[in-house]
């Protein structure tokens, strides 16, 4: 998380930001993008008396282009700058030298700004400024850790991978231990992951592949307790994906007479794409097939959801419930699968939109009586309270 790192640049890279330097002049004259670029780490831990030599570069502005460079923020007071103002960008170099202590533990940021300037003393002010953060970081008293677990979605029969990493962000050297454990509705595993010495401001990270052959696929909750002395416990959620595409809806009421939309919304609990997905649809009832149609075939991400649009043509059909069946064919890679659902639908005649139509207007109107009438109520209520004062 916090690294040491010593921010002096090797001839190399000073040559580098000038060669940059001179290709954005001869390349990009007229552009007034001001930028900044380094290569350092922008942040560094603590160490009493540490000196720092930072370089920065400006480009993306205009040959005339006066530009000024100074630090603000936490622990400016520590840095010098030079030089303080360039003209159609170049270098500057920053000297960071930190005291022998500093009360307040936690990240202190420094900001190392470049700011346009129009006409020295004309009063016009700054046009862009860039503010380039660098944190430096001061560990806790005493012991504390910071940490995060990391797993992904997996598919079923695959490993899963598990890792804890953290950061001892306090004063103290000490050992620290890990497990994880897993939980479906109940506990399915728990893991030793070993212990680490880890010194002040030193990273640590726990991994593991964890066997997951007896697994099911479905939805998973992972902890991890570190010990450091202090218990301290993180929690992820992860799944066990399938070879699966669900039926999560379809329509099921038509018009007679038409070419009707059906759709089919299918979810895949596969972690990996679905490479083709479509629905062959069979409409029939207890003597024959009345209908037979596909979808057209779409992609789906992993654990994606989609609509599939077909048309189920009506003409010739009488209205009346009907069953029908859902056949949904899909492929990753070399593996193919289906999946069905039957349900019963509905073919309209037109008297059901006459219905609808009148179900809609006497719906608002009877709830615009009943708006009415409540608003009579509290107008008595008021009234009667009124008179009682």
């Amino acid at each position: 998380m916090f690294s040491i790192h010593y921010a002096s640049l090797k001839l190399v890279e000073i040559k580098l930001i000038l060669f940059i330097l001179l290709f954005s002049l001869l390349y990009f004259p007229l552009s007034s993008a001001l930028g900044v670029m380094y290569w350092h780490n922008s942040q560094v831990n603590f160490q009493p008396g540490l000196t720092l030599q930072l370089n920065y570069a400006i480009h993306g502005v205009d040959p005339n282009q006066d530009i000024r460079v100074y630090a603000e923020g936490d622990l400016a007071q520590y840095v010098d700058i030079s030089p303080e103002k360039l003209t159609g960008g170049g270098g500057f170099t920053a000297i960071l030298r930190l005291p022998d202590v500093i009360e307040k533990p936690g990240p202190h940021t420094i900001y190392f700004v470049a700011a346009e300037f129009f006409g020295e003393g004309g009063g016009i002010g700054t046009s862009v400024t860039i503010r380039v953060p660098y944190t430096v970081f001061v560990p806790y008293p005493g012991r504390y850790v910071g940490a995060n677990l990391r797993v992904s979605d997996i598919n079923v029969g695959e490993p899963l991978p598990v890792s804890l990493e953290g950061t001892n962000l306090g004063t103290e050297n000490y050992t620290i231990s890990a497990n994880i454990e897993i939980y479906a509705k109940e506990r399915v595993g728990i893991f030793d992951l070993g212990s680490i010495y880890a010194a002040s401001q030193d990273t640590f990270v726990f991994k593991k592949k964890i066997d997951t052959k007896e697994y099911k696929p479905g939805n998973y909750k992972i902890i991890g307790i570190i010990d450091y002395g202090t218990p301290l416990r993180l929690e992820a959620d992860f799944r066990i994906g399938s070879l699966f595409v669900s039926i999560i809806n379809s329509s099921s009421r038509f018009m007679k007479n038409t070419i009707n939309p059906f759709d089919v919304e299918v979810e895949s609990n596969w972690n990996n794409p679905i490479d083709s997905v479509y629905a062959e649809v069979r409409v029939y009832n207890a003597t024959r097939n009345v209908s037979l149609f596909k979808t057209p075939s779409e992609n789906l991400e992993r654990w994606g959801r989609k609509s599939l649009k077909g048309f189920f043509d009506t003409r010739g059909i009488a209205p009346g419930f009907y069953d029908a069946e859902i056949i949904l064919f899909y492929s990753s890679g070399k593996r193919s699968a289906q999946t069905s659902q039957s349900l019963q639908i509905m073919i309209l005649d037109d008297r059901w939109s006459t219905y609808q139509t009148y179900l809609i207007i006497g719906s608002a109107v009877l709830l615009l009586i009943l708006i009415v009438f409540v608003a009579l109520i509290f107008r008595v209520i008021f009234k009667k309270k009124k008179r009682g004062r």
